[in-house]
């Protein structure tokens, strides 16, 4: 690295440095830097103040300074001879080796001057001798010993002044590198603080979600320990690693029959002998009985080759997988559960009956315990335990059964499981009473669950013939299980009771429809009929035509009005699937029905709130009937678009026509003010373009966030 003499030496010190040496020597001294600057001098010597030429001048011709000892860093200083007995001395000043400036001593005399020769000088320069010989003799007269001094103490000086500004520099820049780094340091260690706390953050979600599936299920690989062996060709093993459970004993040169069951060996050995007869690299798993019980392990076989590429035995490495084949067991058990408890479900998510519900109870109880079979009681009004479904064997005949006196009802009662085994107390006991309570002949065993939603139990479950003993576990999945079906059956008793009830006041408001509408248009068709048959004995053969077609209209009124009944009523499909698909089948069931061609467009198609759809049904409804009735018409159209926040209705027909601002007024009976409330009570906006001749248009525009009074929803469409 290349140093300015400024940058290392502080000017004003070096100045007065300079300045106290020549108060006190008289001699002149100046510091020319690298770039030939002068940076600091004092005093004025003779040849400038004369005006006599430039004592650094690239005209001089230095000499080294052999004649005296001018030590510089390794080097001497240089003199010159400016004229007889004046000279200028030289020297570097230099850094790390490196020259940052030069030193100027002078000139001085090396004697006292010649005055003769001084007024010759001052001759040829044209000088004034007189102040030019005083100014030369008031120059100092400085030894070559002297001059060496001088030089050495400037030097050594400047050296300090140069080295001090160097260190302070670099003491400086270490400073400013040091800060620099601290902050990127800083800077890093933030970020990595950052990375490591939302790591930390991320990991402890995982592991807090994760926490009882880590401690039920480990990954085999990392916990399984590895067996490593080669076997000779007669199946000796001539080399093992990690031996586990046959550390204890000596396993070197033996074979398989000497360290397994003979069963175990048997098996072992066949598989080994196949792999070394085909060749073929071979994963398998295996089962091996010892004293601490049935151990699994994945074993992967591969034949050893000699350098004749005869087979020289035989290598394996076999993973422990104990631990993993529970674990498997474990998740098969719970995948059983899960399944079941799916399958029960699926009884309210597809709205099956009761009896499948039941069904579907009994067989996944049975299935999830092992048993051989299973029964659901449910309590009645009075009290007792009423056998509504059972599956499998022996047979459950206890039909009816009281809360108090028996198994059961102990379970109603007590509100938890009861568990009663007879497989060791005369199981061959064929009695249809055991321990004074009712009993199924030839059943070994039972478990009763009590099916509660929430504080309230309705039944109870059986278990029939479970073999062994009962378990923890046994008991946790069964009562999961039971809370499931209990749910279920309850909800799909009160949804039987809920379709019944409106399947009654469907009814009873069917009753009065046909009462106000189809039963009075046949009664009007019998009218006509008798009127034609009067015509017709009278031979009113115009009289006759007119009433017939009277009463062939009278019927298709009649007919028309028994399809719209069908969907005066809230349609079933309106909460299921939507009004866009409720307006389709009208127009399939009715109109067309009624020779009129409909086209429906839809766009953006969404489900809305219940309340809006149906208001939105309605009006469209209402405006049919206006086209079938009214307006003649032979085409319409209806246009419904779902906006972000608003659904735009269009109905469109090529029929008569009217004229809004006369006709409106008068045109209750039409529907129109109908249409225009149920607007109104959504908060929607109405237009009406008709003309003679020319057809309707209505238009209506409702906000999707508008909500409907549980009135206007109820009186929909009376």
């Amino acid at each position: 690295m290349e140093y300015r003499f400024s940058d290392v030496v502080s000017i004003p010190n070096l100045q007065q440095m300079l300045v106290s040496f020549f108060s006190g020597c008289g001699i002149t001294a100046e510091i020319v830097d690298s770039g030939g600057q002068v940076v600091a001098a004092a005093g004025q010597h003779l040849f400038e103040k004369f005006h006599l030429g430039d004592h650094r001048s690239a005209q001089l011709r230095w000499q080294s300074g052999e004649e005296g000892n001018f030590p510089n860093n390794g080097e001497g200083a240089r003199r010159c001879e400016l004229l007889d007995g004046f000279f200028v001395y030289a020297c570097d000043i230099r850094v790390e080796n490196q020259k940052i400036a030069t030193l100027y001593l002078g000139p001085v005399f090396r004697a006292a001057p010649n005055e003769d020769r001084l007024r010759l000088l001052a001759r040829e320069h044209g000088i004034d001798e007189a102040p030019f010989l005083q100014a030369a003799q008031e120059a100092p007269v400085v030894s070559e010993a002297q001059a060496a001094g001088y030089i050495a103490l400037l030097v050594q000086l400047v050296q300090r002044l140069a080295e001090k500004g160097l260190s302070e520099l670099r003491l400086t820049a270490s400073i400013a590198d040091a800060q620099a780094r601290q902050e990127k340091t800083q800077q890093v260690y933030h970020e990595l603080e950052t990375r490591v706390r939302e790591r930390t953050e991320e990991l402890e979600r995982v592991n807090l979600a994760l926490q009882e599936s880590e401690q039920r299920f480990r990954v085999a690989l990392i916990d399984t320990p590895v067996v490593v062996f080669h076997q000779d060709p007669d199946l000796r093993y001539s080399w093992i690693y990690n031996p586990q459970n046959y550390a204890h004993q000596p396993i070197i040169g033996k074979t398989d029959a000497d360290l397994f069951s003979a069963e175990d060996a048997l098996r072992l050995e066949a598989l080994k002998k196949r792999v070394m007869t085909t060749g073929l690299l071979t994963r398998e798993e295996v089962a091996i009985t010892g004293d601490a019980g049935t151990s699994f392990y994945d074993m992967t076989l591969d034949a050893l080759y000699d350098a004749n590429g005869a087979v020289a035995g035989l290598t394996c490495a076999a993973t422990d997988i104990t631990e993993r084949k529970h674990i498997e067991e474990e998740m098969r058990k719970r995948l059983a559960e899960s399944e079941g408890i799916q399958r029960i479900a699926k009884g309210l998510l597809q709205k099956i009956g009761l009896e499948e519900v039941l069904e579907i109870v009994c067989t996944e109880a049975m299935n999830l315990l092992g048993a051989k079979g299973s029964a659901v009681l449910l309590l009645d009004e009075d009290g007792w335990l009423k056998l509504t479904h059972r599956v499998g064997s022996p047979e459950y005949k206890l039909d009816h059964l009281h809360v108090t006196g028996s198994f059961a009802g102990q379970a109603v009662q007590t509100g938890s499981h009861v568990w009663v085994s007879r497989q060791i107390d005369a199981p061959d006991d064929a009695t249809d009473q055991w321990r004074g309570y009712p009993w199924t002949p030839g059943l070994l065993s039972m478990l009763s669950v009590p099916l509660k939603v929430d504080l309230q139990t309705i039944g109870v479950l059986n278990i029939l013939d479970k073999p062994g003993d009962l378990t923890e576990e046994d008991v946790r999945i069964i009562n999961l299980f039971a809370d499931q079906a209990a749910i279920i059956i309850e909800h799909v008793r009160l949804q039987r009771r809920a379709e019944q009830f409106a399947v009654l006041e469907e009814r009873q408001r069917l009753a009065r429809e046909l009462h106000d509408s189809v039963t009075q248009a046949l009664y009007g068709v019998t009218l006509y009929a008798d009127a034609a048959s009067l015509a017709f004995s009278r031979q009113q053969w115009e009289a006759l035509e007119r009433n017939l077609q009277e009463a062939r209209n009278m019927a298709r009124e009649a007919m028309y009005d028994m399809r719209l009944l069908v969907f005066e009523l809230r349609p079933l499909m309106l909460e299921k699937e939507g009004v866009a698909a409720v307006l389709r089948a009208r127009l399939t069931a009715v109109e067309a029905r009624a020779g009129l061609k409909a086209d429906l467009l839809v766009e953006g198609e969404r489900r809305l709130p219940i309340g809006i759809e149906e208001q939105i049904y309605r009006i469209v409804q209402e405006g049919l009937t206006n086209v079938i009735k009214h307006a003649k018409a032979s085409v319409v159209q209806i246009r419904l678009v779902f906006d972000e926040e608003v659904v735009h209705l269009e109905i469109k027909d090529d029929g008569l026509g009217f004229d809004p601002e006369k006709d409106t007024d008068q045109s209750g009976g039409m529907g129109l003010q109908g249409i225009q409330e149920r607007v109104q009570q959504v908060g929607g906006r109405l237009e009406i373009e008709s003309a003679a001749a020319k057809g309707t248009r209505l238009s209506v525009t409702i906000p999707t966030r508008a909500l409907i009074s549980k009135k206007s929803t109820g009186d929909a469409g009376r």
